[in-house]
């Protein structure tokens, strides 16, 4: 395993256990971004509200505590297709409020575990270029992109979606996957034993690992293809985004 040999599947996992702790032990993952505009301007300077609706749910805001996106939803001033148009600007990527669940298209390097782990259901796929346009719904997962890209070489195109959206689509999915599922959620005490033993069937296992928080993600590459097993870290990611209704 990654170019060691154990004498037991059992010394194989204890070193895998001890990998996975060092690993989600170290300070949290965080991504650099350039400062945001705000949803509030954002929805002002489309036109879904007027600076005055702002103002007003601003100030109904610091009674209710609930976040802006909420607090103009409940108010009726604006819809959910306005409230995505404005994250998907704030984020810098498209935005699809309307897509069906039918969009959802199979991956073979995504299972149906991957997928609700890591946020991102594929919509459209071209194997030859290992490139995958993916829905998400805000904030956009940025671990879980470069994880894709760092364990499995493809590329990954997000598109934004309501967060109904990405419910239908990864049971929609899920219902795509194989029945014989290579993917799953493994307890980190038991996330030892379970990397052992996707890696014992191989002469020549190569384990990899990403954070894609609140999991680490783990491929373990044999002779029988990849294993891929999420870790929940117990970790919860800070995301530096403005209000929105998440």
């Amino acid at each position: 395993m990654n170019g060691a040999w154990f004498c037991s599947e059992g010394c194989a996992g204890q070193q895998a256990s001890t990998d996975v702790d060092r690993v989600t032990s170290r300070d949290k993952v965080r991504t650099r971004a350039l400062p945001r505009l705000k949803l509030g301007l954002l929805l002002v300077h489309q036109g879904a509200i007027t600076p005055v609706q702002l103002r007003e749910a601003l100030t109904a805001q610091q009674d209710s505590g609930r976040l802006l996106g909420h607090e103009l939803r409940s108010s009726g001033v604006v819809d959910q297709q306005a409230i995505v148009k404005a994250l998907a600007a704030q984020a810098g990527i498209p935005c699809l409020p309307n897509l069906p669940p039918t969009a959802a298209r199979w991956c073979p390097e995504l299972g149906a575990h991957a997928v609700r782990a890591l946020g991102l259901v594929p919509i459209g796929v071209d194997a030859d270029r290992q490139h995958v346009k993916v829905a998400c719904a805000a904030p956009v997962p940025r671990l879980a992109l470069s994880a894709l890209r760092e364990l499995t070489g493809w590329t990954a195109e997000p598109f934004l979606v309501p967060d109904e959206t990405m419910d239908g689509l990864i049971r929609a999915y899920a219902a795509l996957a194989d029945v014989e599922a290579r993917d799953q959620v493994v307890e980190r005490e038991a996330a030892g034993a379970a990397i052992a033993e996707a890696a014992a069937g191989s002469d020549e296992a190569v384990v990899s690992q990403a954070p894609c928080n609140p999991y680490l993600w783990v491929r373990v590459t044999g002779t029988a293809g990849p294993r891929d097993l999420f870790i929940p870290t117990g970790e919860e990611t800070a995301w530096p985004a403005a209000h929105t209704s998440h």
